[in-house]
């Protein structure tokens, strides 16, 4: 299996790097992409940091048609703000063996009024797949993961760094943020997100980092807006959130006719009934 799926990664490296864009299309509809669940796997460590966005004016037109830039509650305990996230993490799947680094935020579906993740941009030494590009291939090169018994950091090389202390205070999640934002992911300006399914259980609890600095020379441009523009990164050495997942998770990218058989939940009412949410301040594993 292991010696099939590195051949099957090489030889999707090749139709993103060698073929025009309609055999792309053709090859993926023709291996069921987008038709048929896609499980992947991010490793442990996954690495966020998030950024409170002051002028959330800037974020309208980054986001997809009806849908609106929304504050969120990443902890129950703390106020709902406006968050630019860099998200690094390394991951596996049936073509994909890599690092990818997200920048995402949130915003309200107008139709559910359900908050979701927009990926507005990712860079990763890998192959990927999402709604706009069908296949994407490799645009960063050097990231790596730092990984000590103390400390967790990201980098790619010349342009991000990211490192912090770990500690051992876990912390719940909001269910707005582990669950909702997770359940569609939209990419850029697409209206059409991934639906994915996972167990809440891996998404709901964190680690807290300390201590953080991060560096950021990328020369990101997201519709002719840069990164740094929205939450001024380069004048803040460290993030006004950090946290990491030490556990791994699973993902499957349902097929995208595929509808949900119930009505999501009002995630936020979801929270209230959950004593352990309150107690995020004082909860340790």
């Amino acid at each position: 299996m292991r010696w099939g799926q590195r051949i099957l990664r090489f030889i999707v490296y090749c139709i993103v790097t060698l073929f025009p864009p309609w055999v792309q299309d053709g090859i993926y509809n023709a291996q069921g992409i987008g038709k048929t669940p896609m499980r992947f796997h991010v490793l442990p460590n996954s690495l966020w940091v998030g950024y409170e966005v002051k002028n959330t004016s800037l974020l309208t037109d980054l986001l997809p048609a009806r849908l609106d830039a929304a504050p969120i509650k990443v902890f129950k305990t703390l106020p709902a703000r406006h968050y630019l996230f860099l998200n690094f993490f390394a991951v596996e799947g049936p073509y994909i063996k890599g690092h990818r680094l997200e920048v995402l935020t949130v915003a309200k579906e107008r139709r559910t009024g359900h908050k979701r993740f927009v990926i507005l941009e990712y860079f990763s030494d890998t192959t990927s797949s999402d709604p706009m590009h069908r296949f994407k291939p490799p645009n960063a090169a050097g990231m790596h993961l730092v990984e000590t018994p103390k400390l967790l950091g990201a980098v790619i090389t010349g342009n991000y760094t990211v490192l912090g202390k770990k500690t051992q205070q876990a912390r719940i999640l909001s269910s707005a943020f582990s669950i909702g934002c997770n359940k569609y992911i939209y990419y850029g300006s697409h209206s059409t997100p991934n639906r994915l399914h996972f167990d809440p259980l891996e998404t709901t609890w964190v680690r807290m980092l300390r201590d953080v600095t991060v560096h950021v020379n990328l020369s990101l441009q997201i519709s002719a807006i840069d990164i740094n523009a929205l939450v001024e990164i380069s004048s803040r050495p460290t993030a006004d959130l950090a946290f990491y997942y030490p556990q791994g998770r699973w993902f499957d990218i349902l097929p995208e006719e595929e509808k949900e058989a119930v009505e999501e939940p009002d995630y936020d009412d979801q929270d209230s009934s959950r004593p352990l949410v309150f107690m995020n301040d004082f909860f340790f594993l």
